[in-house]
C-alpha cells in the first residue's frame, strides 16, 4: 500500500496536510529559512515514507 499524504502539526490547533510531498518539502524549507520557535511533527501510518521524506529534507 502506498500513502501520499503528509500532515505537519506546528502547534496545537495548527495543522497542515499535504498530498504532494514536493509541496510539503517546499513548505518545510520555507519554515527553515524564516525560522520557527515551534516544533514540527511529521506523522503518518507505517510505511508511508516519513523517514525517507525527513532524510530528503535534511539534505537541504
Amino acid at each position: 500500500m502506498v500513502y501520499n499524504k503528509i500532515k505537519l502539526i506546528f502547534v496545537s490547533g495548527l495543522e497542515v496536510e499535504f498530498i504532494d510531498r514536493e509541496r510539503a518539502l517546499k513548505q518545510v524549507e520555507e519554515l527553515a529559512e524564516k525560522g520557527t520557535r515551534y516544533p514540527v511533527v511529521v506523522f503518518g501510518p507505517e510505511g508511508c515514507g516519513k523517514s525517507a521524506w525527513l532524510s530528503k529534507q535534511l539534505r537541504f
